[in-house]
């Protein structure tokens, strides 16, 4: 899903809201209302762009908010890269049964293995948010999230 400039201004002004909040607060309450304004920036990313990791190194990412959907996930790296993909989820329910704390791998690539081309899981949210962490990595690598319901 795409989004348009109402829906980007509308989440702009919701963040100056957020903004003016924190900076009236202090300690704990004004890192709430960032916390809040981060979320809205992950949300409106996820909603108007494609979902991507790309590193060439063992990375954990930032947290991910992946709208309750089902998405393929592409893993392109290497010809001879041995890598995994796991993921912890901070929020919300992901694969239908892993809540927060869990972890939970994805992808495990091995040395005999072709990714260059592609290869592909199904992938399924209940509005959660992950922080994927890539280890093992020989080589650069993009991982893409491709909602499909």
């Amino acid at each position: 899903m795409r989004c348009s400039d109402t829906d980007i201004s509308a989440v702009m002004e919701q963040v100056q809201a957020q903004l003016d909040e924190a900076k009236s607060q202090n300690g704990s309450n004004a890192l709430v209302a960032l916390g809040n304004i981060a979320k809205m920036i992950v949300e409106l990313n996820a909603q108007c762009s494609e979902l991507a990791l790309e590193r060439d190194r063992d990375t954990v990412h930032d947290p991910l908010f992946m709208p309750a959907g089902v998405y393929r996930v592409t893993l392109k790296t290497g010809r001879d890269n041995t890598m995994r993909l796991e993921g912890v989820v901070l929020e919300g329910t992901c694969e239908e049964y892993y809540e927060a704390g869990d972890e939970f791998r994805l992808f495990a690539v091995d040395s005999d293995q072709d990714a260059s081309g592609g290869i592909q899981a199904v992938f399924r949210s209940s509005d959660c948010t992950v922080v994927w962490n890539t280890w093992w990595v020989s080589s650069p690598y993009t991982v893409t999230f491709e909602k499909l319901q």
